[in-house]
């Protein structure tokens, strides 16, 4: 009965505003009158732009009878246990959904299965008490995750694509993710511990907060960085942040940036970099001689020192040479530190020093086109 008589009301709107807008009435009106009717004959409309389970009628989402303001989609809200919910049915996710935001558990325990590909418009928050079980589809995520529930997966192949903008993953709970991908254009933070136990594919740009106690994501999945895809490191090491045990895979193209704030960096040196970048604050120290920067392609292979210090110690950090190209920049105020009998890092196509850089030599042989300006002994 709620259903038919908020069609019958939504169709009243209708009939009054398009009444409007023809000039029907004969009620003499200016068009600034007009329009502020029209915006408070729309205005309950917009006020509902949420719809809430009830589960009276079956457990399938896509029953507007299960729903007090019909099916949810990209512009309506989907709430999940609250006071509406006075039924016996869960909602189940058959056919591909889409809603604004999902709230599941808002004051009701409550449990959504998602069977098939759901896309979420806004942000999604797991409730105390709650649960999300997904299956082998993807969900799509454009806003905030918020986990102080339960997240299960029942397949290998669940998926949960971030695919957003400005992104965080949050909660008391800790999220295990199957396969987790950041995507092109998102920006994710990780504020809390997280397991991932498949893949974790980052095509956007991930961010574990910065904080005095490291956030770190564990689990067995394998890693991969594409290109133009960016893994920021915070912690001491990136172990502190990144405690997968599967194969790291850093494309031409990708970036690994330690921008760390709150405390000097070791940089591992057994990965791989395309572009190995350097900003944030303090120190960061190669923990070996570098792996041959990738160099596959004449613009895969660089070395960007934007903020703070890049100390070599007595390590190496050399290009490839299998594609010639690549670069080496250290920014005005940054500073390369070189030790050892080690030379100017090699293989580097163009190599660009700001005015105010600096380059601290400890070792014994100056590349040609360092002018001592720079350079500290």
């Amino acid at each position: 009965m709620e259903v038919i008589v908020h069609w019958f009301v939504h169709q009243f709107y209708i009939r009054i505003i398009r009444a409007l807008l023809s000039g029907v009435p004969r009620i003499p009106m200016s068009a600034c009158g007009r329009g502020l009717l029209i915006l408070l004959l729309l205005f309950p409309v917009m006020l509902s732009a949420q719809t809430r389970w009830k589960g009276t009628f079956s457990s399938s989402w896509s029953n507007s009878a299960n729903w007090t303001a019909g099916v949810p989609n990209a512009n309506v809200d989907a709430i999940i246990g609250d006071a509406a919910f006075t039924g016996i049915f869960y909602p189940v996710i058959s056919y591909s959904a889409s809603c604004k935001s999902l709230t599941v558990g808002a004051g009701t325990n409550a449990v959504l299965t998602i069977s098939q590909s759901l896309t979420v418009a806004g942000d999604l928050v797991i409730g105390s008490g709650s649960t999300i079980s997904q299956r082998g589809v993807t969900l799509t995520l454009k806003g905030n995750w918020t986990n102080s529930g339960t997240y299960s997966t029942s397949s290998t192949n669940a998926k949960v694509t971030f695919a957003g903008t400005t992104q965080s993953i949050g909660g008391a709970s800790v999220t295990t993710f199957r396969k987790l991908t950041i995507g092109v254009g998102s920006t994710t933070t990780q504020n809390v511990n997280m397991t991932v136990s498949g893949t974790f594919a980052v095509n956007g740009t991930f961010v574990p907060a910065d904080v005095a106690t490291p956030v770190l994501i564990s689990g067995a999945a394998t890693t991969s960085v594409a290109a133009g895809g960016i893994l920021h490191v915070k912690a001491a090491a990136i172990g502190g942040n990144y405690g997968l045990t599967g194969t790291v895979t850093l494309a031409a193209g990708s970036i690994v940036d330690y921008s760390g704030t709150l405390v000097n960096q070791t940089v591992r040196n057994t990965l791989t970099y395309s572009t190995l970048r350097i900003s944030g604050t303090g120190i960061k120290t190669l923990g070996g001689n570098l792996n041959a920067l990738n160099a596959t392609t004449a613009t895969a292979g660089i070395i960007e020192v934007l903020a703070g210090t890049l100390d070599l110690s007595t390590f190496t950090a050399n290009r490839g040479t299998t594609v010639a190209g690549g670069g080496l920049t250290v920014v005005n105020n940054a500073i390369l530190k070189i030790g050892g009998v080690n030379t100017f890092p090699v293989n580097y196509a163009t190599v660009s020093l700001g005015l105010t850089s600096t380059v601290e030599y400890n070792g014994m042989i100056l590349p040609t086109y360092l002018s001592p300006i720079f350079l500290i002994f």
